[in-house]
């Protein structure tokens, strides 16, 4: 594959990404009568919580770093793929969950698994590509912290 076939599928592996997780925000109106904003604002946070504003460039920044990761994945590891997939379903369902549903525990739940799945992603992968999944792994486990204390606090 030469490297503008390689630059054009990223671009739409990232896009189709950003596309799906945008679905999933949409549908919190859906469970809930409150946007995302409204609930945020509404629940007891930790001490370290960032401002509500930064979601969204931070997925965005994400999404298109799992795009990219997911067009240069190993072709050959079909375990591999699946967990992706897998943990993709999880991560687009978490937001609906969490603040469309409000259900807490199943949104840790599902965090954790997004973790493991991940941490396994990494571990396992032998390409160079898998240090694009750093900051997504970073934030997760971040976001693990936020969802784990949503649920205690509230």
């Amino acid at each position: 594959m030469n490297h503008s076939n390689t630059l054009s599928k990223s671009f739409l592996y990232s896009i189709i990404i950003i596309v799906l997780g945008s679905i999933s925000s949409f549908l919190v109106p859906i469970f809930s009568n409150m946007s995302i904003k409204d609930i945020y604002s509404s629940l007891s946070l930790p001490a370290i919580s960032p401002p509500n504003w930064i979601f969204g460039p931070v997925w965005i920044i994400l999404y298109i770093l799992l795009g990219i990761y997911l067009a240069n994945s190993n072709k050959h590891n079909v375990k591999l793929n699946w967990l992706m997939y897998i943990q993709l379903i999880l991560n687009f369902i978490w937001t609906p969950i969490f603040f469309g549903t409000g259900n807490y525990l199943l949104a840790s739940i599902i965090i954790v698994l997004m973790d493991v799945f991940t941490l396994i992603i990494f571990y396992k992968d032998r390409s160079n590509h898998k240090y694009l999944l750093l900051p997504y792994i970073v934030w997760i486990l971040f976001a693990t912290y936020l969802t784990i204390s949503v649920f205690i606090m509230n």
